[in-house]
């Protein structure tokens, strides 16, 4: 820029012409990964969740604890301090710092989510992490108290995935630090693990005075990008009349429940409008090492109403067919 205002200084700025037609200001396009995170963004705040920026900098012994020191962790060679002397490596210590300001000022629930790069190498990867806990915003699904859970969180994943456009979500039960066992999930889509989410374990990150459980999740957008194509699309409403059936079936814990749904949702076809979780019961009289699961299934066609008969040999292949593969029956 110097050489150029010297070159015009010699030439004489009278003496260089204007332009015939003045320039018109063009719109940038935002690429694809800006607009998947301003799309999760936008969603999660439209979910009631608080959007937070922390520093990429931490301790590295806090974080070793539970992701371990890796021979690749990026430390600072002359870092002002040891609270800042490693690039993150994961979302979650921050936000969980964040939930801990947040509950010494009284907060009765947190629903905090970060979008920024983690740093396992060099230049980093676009991650999506959150925190959740507290009073929940809708009536309980169990009955008593609503208290965010372990349910809460893995709904509004799957909703968030549904808006982006994400397709063949499943969750699978995993030992994932710093999330409690028993209590964690891989996030897999299209059978390759794209995050996590669960509750956290307090033995490996600690938050003081903790009045209420607190759930985290990660999800790893570099994996997401290629997959995300937000649906436009609308369903015209259906002035046909539904029909509703609730099934009861009783079947050992060890099944997994998207096992379960999917079979459900495979023989019901496209009659099944809506099939929703309304209740799970352990133990008596449920034998040992099962559990009771309540299910309310919704049938519908767009053209024409369905007979009794129609939905009631749907329901009875149902049965048949969660009796066949997972030995299920049905709770008297």
């Amino acid at each position: 820029c110097v050489l150029i205002e010297d070159v015009a200084r010699m030439i004489g700025y009278d003496n260089i012409p204007a332009a015939d037609e003045p320039a018109h200001a063009t719109r940038g396009q935002a690429s694809k990964a800006d607009l998947l995170r301003t799309t999760i963004a936008r969603t999660l705040v439209g979910y009631g969740w608080y959007e937070t920026k922390n520093d990429p900098l931490e301790n590295e012994q806090r974080t070793s604890r539970w992701l371990g020191k890796p021979a690749d962790a990026i430390t600072l060679a002359n870092a002002a301090t040891a609270e800042m002397s490693v690039l993150r490596r994961s979302l979650v210590t921050g936000l969980a710092a964040s939930a801990q300001r947040n509950i010494f000022r009284g907060a009765t629930v947190v629903k905090l989510f970060e979008i920024d790069r983690t740093f396992a190498a060099l230049p980093g990867t676009w991650t999506l992490g959150g925190i959740v806990g507290g009073a929940a915003q809708r009536v309980a699904w169990r009955g008593g108290e609503a208290k965010i859970d372990f349910f809460s969180i893995k709904g509004e994943i799957e909703d968030l995935l549904e808006q982006l456009g994400v397709r063949n979500v499943t969750f699978a039960p995993t030992l994932t630090v710093p999330l409690k066992a028993g209590e964690a999930a891989e996030i897999q889509v299209g059978g390759d693990v794209v995050g996590y989410l669960g509750e956290l374990d307090t033995t490996l990150i600690k938050i003081d005075r903790q009045p209420y459980k607190l759930f985290a999740f990660e999800l790893d957008l570099a994996k997401l990008e290629s997959r995300f194509a937000p649906p436009i699309t609308y369903t015209p409403v259906n002035k046909l009349p539904a029909s509703t059936r609730d099934l009861a079936i009783v079947v050992a814990t060890k099944e997994p429940y998207a096992d379960l749904e999917a079979t459900i949702r495979a023989t019901a076809g496209a009659l099944l409008e809506q099939l929703q979780l309304v209740d799970e019961y352990r133990g008596q009289p449920v034998p040992r090492e099962h559990r009771s699961l309540a299910f309310r299934l919704t049938f519908r066609d767009p053209s024409r109403t369905l007979t009794t008969d129609e939905v009631t040999g749907v329901v009875d292949r149902i049965v048949a067919e969660l009796k066949t593969r997972f030995a299920a029956t049905l709770r008297a």
